[in-house]
């Protein structure tokens, strides 16, 4: 897994905000256990996002309906999150890259007209 996500993912709680939505979808602790295992395989990439709501159907026992709901709370309260945070973490690591790559030039250059003085 690319460092961007590992950093984001790390930096972000989704476990507790996935035990709220779980309480909150008056999961037991059992199948807040199973509905977190869910999660952490899309955000590791093990499984796909579009088949999330399935998986909590068939993984945690809800029902379409219920899994549905869950899977869109998910992608909103913890995917959409932690998927802003990687592509500015892109970001970030791209315009220090061009930084960097600036001032080594620059420095090249200086030094090329020092030594052809």
């Amino acid at each position: 897994m690319p460092k961007e996500n590992q950093t984001a993912i790390n930096a972000f709680d989704w476990v507790k905000v996935a035990e709220e939505i779980g309480e909150k979808s008056l999961l037991s602790l059992s199948e807040i256990n199973d509905f977190q295992v869910e999660t952490l395989l899309v955000l590791v990439g093990i499984e796909g996002v579009d088949s999330y709501a399935t998986n909590i159907e068939n993984e945690v026992g809800t029902s379409k309906n219920e899994a549905e709901k869950i899977a869109t709370e998910v992608i909103q309260k913890i995917f959409t999150p932690i998927s802003d945070t990687i592509v500015e973490n892109i970001k970030r690591a791209k315009k220090l890259k061009t930084q960097i790559t600036s001032r080594i030039l620059i420095s090249f250059s200086l030094a090329e007209t020092i030594r052809l003085l």
